[in-house]
């Protein structure tokens, strides 16, 4: 949590032109609309348990290189 003293203290610390600025700021940020807290949808939940069973059995902790290992995989097809 801020600590509202420190924010108090700093803010009297500006001259008053940049106190202004902070007021100015602070109106802005009240007056954009709020985002909604995005749920993810069921298939984005499954996708990252996936990930994070994929992580703790360290499926890929033998690939050195990313790239040299993907193009590995395209020449197979070739």
């Amino acid at each position: 949590m801020l600590n509202d003293q420190q924010i108090l203290a700093d803010i009297h610390a500006l001259p008053q032109d940049k106190q202004a600025e902070v007021l100015d700021f602070i109106a802005f940020v009240k007056s954009r609309p709020r985002m909604p807290a995005q749920v993810p949808s069921p298939k984005a939940a499954e996708l990252l348990q996936l990930m994070k069973k994929a992580s703790e059995q360290q499926v890929f902790q033998t690939i050195q290189d990313p790239l040299d290992w993907q193009a590995q995989l395209r020449n197979e097809w070739d």
